[in-house]
């Protein structure tokens, strides 16, 4: 009866969720928005939100692909004789910043196309995104579309940034434990009976919620605090993804792409040298992907050596980056980056 008058009389309070420590409140708060880029995802963390409208390409009225990819909708079974690729990564690879047809993923597309050969490429870059959460996202989206080639474009920036108290290892299985057996159902019954809504709400105007709020924010601050720290190869924090687990996770995810059958391609992702400066621990990422290509015998894209030889300079190198975006290309550099990629594809 309590749960039929409440259902009546419209009440409702939402669980909060936990902060996702790489993002700001505000940011994290689209991850219930049903108008927002992303969705949460328990083992992801989060991706991109089936059908949502993608902010640069708003002019092309573009919306995220209804397997959360981005670019065009495709079928899942893969045209006769045709070469399908999958881009796995980060904001870059994603396209932060610029509308699909600029991004690396839709040029490559146009570089491998040949009249006996279509091509389509598959975008499954994430904002964000770390090599743990790529693992995650290749075994439940990009692996069914059993593509040919997978381009991995990891060690950017995400994988250093200071985690305070939990990896990406660590919340990934945090949050699988709290779907599975009790827990599962406790946090079920905390998202929708409106009788357990009402003893939160109850409890929270105990202090409970006022508790909780204290403990984000002292998390957020001390993730504050030791992001001046983190771009230094002696910090003593927990990041994302640290550097010795960086190359463990990429070699484990090579190998499961390979025993699929396909083809591995990895990039060494460029940076504006300031970026680097600033960071001096990101060049220690992109040297264990270049590292990672040598043990693994898999071809590599250097996109810092392609953007360095095309820039020339510190300010060449800058010009084919976003005005005042240490970390994501434009077109002119999206362009450089597939060309690259097409002819190690077809080496």
């Amino acid at each position: 009866m309590l749960e039929g008058g409440l259902r009546v009389a419209g009440f409702a309070y939402a669980p909060p969720r936990e902060p996702i420590i790489l993002w700001d409140p505000a940011a994290d708060a689209q991850l219930s928005d049903s108008a927002g880029l992303h969705q949460a995802s328990v083992r992801q963390l989060w991706e991109p939100r089936p059908l949502a409208a993608v902010p640069w390409g708003a002019a092309q009225g573009e919306r995220i692909a209804s397997d959360s990819h981005r670019g065009p909708e495709r079928a899942l079974e893969k045209r006769a004789g045709a070469l399908r690729v999958a881009t796995l990564g980060d904001s870059s690879t994603f396209g932060m910043g610029v509308p699909w047809p600029d991004c690396y993923s839709a040029q490559l597309e146009a570089l491998l196309a040949r009249p006996d050969r279509p091509c389509e490429v598959l975008d499954f870059g994430v904002i964000g995104f770390t090599v743990r959460q790529g693992i995650e996202r290749w075994r439940e989206r990009a692996s069914a579309w059993k593509p040919d080639v997978v381009v991995l474009a990891f060690g950017a920036f995400n994988d250093h940034v200071a985690a305070v108290d939990k990896s990406d290892e660590q919340r990934i299985a945090d949050g699988a434990a709290a779907v599975a057996g009790w827990r599962g159902c406790v946090r079920d019954l905390r998202e929708h009976s409106r009788a357990f809504q009402l003893a939160a709400r109850v409890a929270d105007r105990g202090g409970a919620a006022k508790a909780r709020d204290e403990r984000w924010a002292a998390v957020l601050a001390e993730r504050k605090r030791l992001d001046k720290k983190a771009g230094w190869p002696e910090f003593d924090g927990v990041r994302r993804v640290a550097p010795q687990e960086f190359s463990a996770l990429l070699a484990e995810l090579s190998s499961e792409i390979r025993a699929s059958g396909a083809r591995v391609v990895l990039v060494s992702v460029a940076r504006r040298p300031h970026a680097e400066a600033i960071h001096p621990v990101l060049k220690d990422y992109s040297a264990r992907v270049e590292a990672a290509a040598k043990e693994l015998a898999l071809p590599l894209v250097d996109a810092r050596a392609v953007f360095r030889a095309h820039g020339g300079s510190d300010a060449g190198v800058d010009a084919l980056f976003l005005e005042g975006d240490p970390l994501h290309p434009n077109r002119a550099g999206h362009a450089l980056l597939a060309a690259a990629l097409a002819e190690a594809i077809d080496a």
